[in-house]
Parts: structure tokens; sequence; C-alpha cells
């Protein structure tokens, strides 16, 4: 998984996840945040960085 590897350049790393077990997992491997669906109190531009490893239209409309 990428957050150890991300959270030893000293980022902050959020997970978007819709199954339990993978936001348990994102968390325990150092995940500041893990949300099922991004709040709606997240201001545009609040990431730098996007990366998705499933490839579907609908995570890029997020």
């Amino acid at each position: 998984m990428v957050a150890p590897f991300a959270k030893a350049f000293g980022t902050t790393v959020t997970f978007l996840e819709k199954k339990d077990k993978a936001r348990k997992l994102a968390k325990s491997l150092g995940a500041d945040s893990v949300y099922e669906k991004l709040p709606e109190l997240i201001p545009e531009h609040s990431f730098d960085h996007c990366v998705d490893f499933v490839g579907l239209q609908r995570t890029l409309e997020i």
C-alpha cells in the first residue's frame, strides 16, 4: 500500500475507500484520514495530488 511510502516523505495521506476492510487496513498502515466518501466540508483544492489505483472514471469526478 502507498500510505507508508507517502508518510515517509512527510505527506498527509487521505484515503477514499468503499470497503470497510480496506479502510481499516489503510488506517492501520498510517493514513491520516480515511473516508467512505469525501465529506462535503472539505474545501476545493484541498489536495495536491490524487492517485487512483482502480481506473474508474467516477473516481476522477470526485
